[in-house]
């Protein structure tokens, strides 16, 4: 999506293109191993109000 059309891209050379796929794939590599792992192995409150509530 972001890459049809050109958009991300000021010139149309190969090099540019490569750059910009290169960048979104890092970006999406930074927000999955930055983000969102680290959400995903913590408890949600409502885990603690099932498994631990008296």
């Amino acid at each position: 999506m972001l890459l049809a059309g050109g958009v991300g891209t000021a010139r149309r050379s190969p090099l540019s293109e490569r750059g910009t796929k290169d960048d979104i794939e890092a970006w999406i590599d930074y927000k999955t191993n930055d983000e969102i792992l680290p959400i995903q192995l913590r408890p949600h409150p409502h885990e603690f109000e099932l498994y631990y509530d008296i």
